[in-house]
């Protein structure tokens, strides 16, 4: 009797819990999304990770001192006939699936200020005779027009990889305040050989902000004629050394525009007591204080601040009573 008792508990316990099957998934499906309360969106947000994971295509390596944005295929919008779709090995796209031109757009956020210096596009032309073209412009708000801006390229050529398609322009700087950026593609290929697969933006800081090198290199060293000068300072010397525009020891580049230079100078293998002024060139030397101050026979480093002239140039001011002094100038980082 015990055991008929348990199968029977057993068999009502079965029915009861299919009978509050369909309460338990109502209240799951009642429950929000990982989307938020986007319902179908979660599938496109795992969609989206998937696309990012991929990345930029064959990007080139990176400048120096450069930020960088990427744009993937699912930030374009799409204006006309088109579909995103999965062209195989997890890259994701946009292409055209009917008659017409397709042309996209994305926006791109960058800071207020900053120099436009790199585009790039990793663009898909699978096809002998249309190709794609693409766009970097700022239109201006209320004018139908992008301010007779334009940086555009086309590809050339058929492929049936991605390619690195890099656009040539003249960098600028970018206001944020009356500008927006945008980048575009366009294709009239009608059956997806043509796709945009992603693009890259690269910018430099904005005024004032102070770019770092890895470690100081060396601009000026009067023991090697680094900077213009092969000889030692004598007294009361004054020599204009040229920064911008010129590599360092190490290879570094101040581009033309810095403003000013953050470093580190030395007096080397001073005969007398002394100083050494760093001014900007062509500055008055009873100007400014001293940035280094030495005794003879001793070299002395001391850390500096200096604006650059409107050359790119220092000034080094040397005074020492009857005595010669090498100058060695280590840059740490300019500001723009």
């Amino acid at each position: 009797m015990k055991r008929i008792r348990f199968t029977s508990t057993v068999r009502w316990l079965m029915i009861l819990a299919i009978a509050a099957f369909p309460a338990v998934v109502a209240a799951q499906s009642a429950q929000p999304s990982p989307a938020g309360d986007r319902g179908e969106l979660a599938p496109f947000q795992e969609l989206s990770l998937t696309a990012r994971a991929v990345g930029p295509l064959a990007a080139t390596a990176p400048t120096f001192g450069t930020t960088y944005v990427t744009v993937t295929a699912q930030e374009f919008f799409n204006f006309y006939n088109g579909t995103y779709e999965n062209a195989g090995s997890g890259l994701l796209r946009w292409g055209v699936t009917g008659t017409g031109n397709l042309f996209m757009v994305a926006a791109v956020k960058i800071p207020n200020g900053v120099t436009v210096t790199e585009l790039e596009f990793y663009v898909l032309d699978n096809n002998a005779t249309v190709n794609a073209t693409v766009y970097l412009f700022p239109p201006t708000p209320g004018i139908n027009s992008t301010g007779g801006f334009g940086i555009n390229a086309s590809t050339s050529g058929a492929s049936a990889t991605v390619q690195t398609l890099s656009v040539p322009f003249t960098p600028f700087v970018f206001d944020s305040t009356t500008q927006a950026l945008m980048i575009g593609f366009v294709t009239t290929a009608a059956d997806a050989s043509v796709a945009i697969a992603g693009a890259r933006i690269g910018y430099t800081g904005a005024p004032g902000q102070l770019i770092m090198f890895p470690a100081p290199d060396r601009f000026v060293d009067t023991r090697t004629g680094r900077g213009g000068k092969s000889s030692k300072y004598v007294d009361g010397e004054a020599f204009d050394h040229t920064i911008t525009g010129v590599a360092g020891l190490d290879g570094n580049i101040i581009p033309a525009g810095a403003t000013a230079i953050l470093g580190i100078v030395s007096g080397a293998n001073p005969t007398q007591n002394g100083q050494f002024k760093i001014l900007p060139g062509g500055t008055l030397t009873t100007l400014g204080r001293a940035v280094v101050l030495f005794n003879g026979g001793f070299n002395t480093t001391s850390a500096f601040t200096v604006r650059l002239d409107s050359l790119g140039r220092i000034r080094g001011f040397h005074s020492s009573a009857g005595g010669t002094t090498d100058l060695v100038v280590d840059v740490v980082g300019y500001y723009r």
